[in-house]
């Protein structure tokens, strides 16, 4: 596992990685309709629940994280699964 302090600078990682387009922070939370932050807190190691946390591959200058696009691919799944286990246990629990 990789600590945010141990990510490779965006550069080094695309130097290493020729043809691997990565995706910033900015893309993922637009895409996902959600905020930075909340993109930030779902990268954190905080986030355990049932594979939901989006890993960084790398970090540039700025402080901006980037992302694999079949990692984010990926995370999107996960969190709309999450997302739909817990509605449902939402609403089946409330029987009254």
């Amino acid at each position: 596992m990789t600590n945010k302090i141990d990510l490779p600078h965006k550069t080094m990682f695309e130097a290493c990685n020729p043809g691997t387009k990565l995706v910033s922070e900015s893309q993922v939370a637009a895409a996902a309709g959600i905020k930075v932050s909340t993109v930030r807190t779902y990268s954190g190691a905080a986030v355990r629940a049932a594979g939901i946390r989006l890993r960084p591959a790398a970090k540039d200058d700025d402080g901006i994280y980037w992302y694999r696009p079949e990692d984010v691919k990926v995370w999107q799944r996960n969190r709309a699964a999450g997302k739909a286990r817990y509605r449902s246990m939402m609403t089946t629990s409330i029987n009254i």
